[in-house]
């Protein structure tokens, strides 16, 4: 639908094991875009990360923002709106998590202790918080009547993780960079379509 050649960009890493460059390569081929591609260095991350943080409003524990402002720094040299992923893996169950998760899902009902490991005693959590954590990790209404522990990890993530981290990180990322970005997974009609799928 574009008038005019559409750009990709890609961030890579040095650490092979992390870089997506080839298959994002791979779909700009497909689709024959003008892609462009930034590798991140540790130089790279030593440099930025002191202002990155400061510049933050408030904490943000996610590694993601180093390279999400990177490459909105890098695109905003060529565009003004970008598009992003965010939430086709929280309503496609993109995540490698989703499946081990779902594989301990019934390990998770008999042993209560079945988590992520934390730094701090529920007590200490509940002194630094001014209140206990169970009162902060219910799962959100639609969580809790959704079917099957897929889905009520999908909703969670749907309703918690992304508006209040990833949808953060990009939109302060991006505005960063002077850049705009939009969401087009989370258009209303598509999520509502994509959670009424089996």
């Amino acid at each position: 639908a574009s008038s005019g050649p559409v750009h990709t960009f890609s961030v890579g890493f040095e650490d092979a094991h992390l870089d997506e460059r080839r298959a994002a390569r791979s779909v700009a081929d497909h689709l024959g875009t003008v892609h462009h591609e930034q590798v991140v260095t540790d130089a790279d991350a030593a440099d930025v990360l002191p202002g990155l943080v400061a510049r933050m409003d408030e904490p943000l524990a996610d590694y993601a923002a180093l390279p999400t402002f990177l490459i909105s720094r890098f695109a905003a040299q060529h565009v003004k709106v970008v598009l992003t992923g965010e939430g086709a893996d929280e309503l496609f169950a993109g995540y490698r998590r989703y499946r081990r998760d779902r594989v301990l899902a019934p390990i998770a009902s008999l042993r209560p202790a079945y988590q992520a490991s934390h730094v701090f005693t529920r007590r200490e959590t509940a002194r630094l918080l001014g209140r206990p954590l169970s009162a902060m990790t219910r799962p959100p209404h639609h969580a809790r009547r959704a079917r099957g522990a897929l889905n009520r990890l999908l909703l969670r993530d749907l309703e918690g993780w992304l508006p209040d981290d990833l949808l953060v990180k990009v939109d302060r990322m991006t505005m960063l960079c002077s850049l705009e970005a939009r969401v087009p997974y989370l258009d209303h009609e598509f999520v509502e379509y994509a959670l009424a799928l089996p």
